[in-house]
């Protein structure tokens, strides 16, 4: 994302009159990221490969919100 972040395209979405759900998936996982990602209110958080059956379940869990 030229000129953007995850971070900032979630504060971003946060403004939003209905902001959506956002899970972050990256290739370069560290646990101060994973720490970022839940203090800025991340729904999830994902290092590459994904877990296909842990995303799912993630996301069914948010639908079920």
């Amino acid at each position: 994302m030229p000129g953007m972040d995850g971070f900032a395209l979630l504060e971003s979405i946060k403004l939003w009159k209905r902001p959506v759900p956002v899970i972050f998936i990256t290739a370069y996982a560290t646990q101060a990221l994973l720490e970022r990602a839940e203090a800025s209110g991340a729904s999830g958080f994902f290092s590459k490969p994904v877990d296909d059956a842990r995303l799912l379940a993630l996301i069914g869990e948010i639908l079920q919100k």
